[in-house]
């Protein structure tokens, strides 16, 4: 979900913030743990909560007690960085005693809840986080063939990985979707309520199951600001997307 007017790098300002050693996290860090989803080491309560997906990145991570973490990020539209090198002499051993390479493949979600405004960063570098994110994309992709520019909001879940241990992982189920009303209307028909930062102004609709699975509840963007409590907002006015139906995705009418 790039922004199609590509930064132009004038001076230093805008050099920062194209620096792919930049963080990308924006509000506070969400992670999946064991099933659930913590900021930090608070529990999150998700279960009946919804959250426009603003943008998706992706880059090398580097966590190290003590360190500041470390970036180096892919650039939007360019191939993946190459990992950076240390001397396997310096990798640490994780939690299970295996010495591994300190940089992680890591991506990150901007999310913004529908109902506050208020911006987090998911963040995961594991193999169930990167299935769920795929899973995601494909979704995302196929609307996109014919809802150019849609968001996709999702509500976030746990699922299992098909193996024997039935690992949880993530599970981004997707509730409705979006367009930014920031830019010309992409698609005909009446003007729907836009999504705000103030509570209860964003509609929810129903999520749409795509087969059995094992689940629990678990433009420009406008500027930021801080509330008292700490918590960064962003106001990303968009309107309601409906889903195509078979004869647009077809190109053809079908009878049943």
């Amino acid at each position: 979900m790039s922004n199609s007017n590509e930064l132009t790098i004038v001076d230093g300002f805008d050099a920062d913030a194209a620096d792919p050693s930049g963080s990308p996290i924006r509000g506070s860090t969400w992670r999946f743990i064991d099933g659930e989803y913590f900021a930090f080491k608070e529990l999150l309560d998700v279960g009946d909560e919804s959250y426009l997906v603003y943008d998706i990145l992706k880059g090398w991570q580097k966590l190290e007690e003590g360190c500041p973490p470390e970036y180096l990020m892919q650039r939007k539209g360019q191939p993946k960085p190459a990992q950076p090198h240390v001397d396997e002499a310096d990798w640490r051993p994780d939690l299970n005693g295996k010495r591994v390479h300190p940089w992680k493949w890591t991506v990150f979600i901007w999310l913004v809840n529908t109902k506050t405004g208020e911006i987090s960063t998911f963040t995961s570098n594991t193999t169930g986080g990167h299935v769920a994110v795929r899973e995601l994309s494909e979704q995302v992709q196929f609307m996109r063939e014919n809802r150019r520019g849609a968001m996709p909001v999702i509500g976030l879940e746990s699922t299992v990985m098909p193996n024997e241990f039935r690992t949880p992982r993530p599970r981004f189920s997707i509730l409705g979707w979006r367009e930014r009303t920031d830019a010309p209307p992409l698609l005909a028909g009446p003007k729907q309520k836009e999504l705000t930062a103030e509570p209860n102004t964003a509609e929810t609709q129903p999520a749409v199951k795509t087969g059995p699975v094992e689940t629990k509840p678990a433009t420009s963007m406008k500027p930021t600001k801080i509330t008292k409590r700490g918590v960064t907002k962003i106001d990303v006015p968009t309107r309601n997307v409906e889903p195509p139906s078979s004869e647009e995705v077809f190109n053809d009418k079908i009878d049943f």
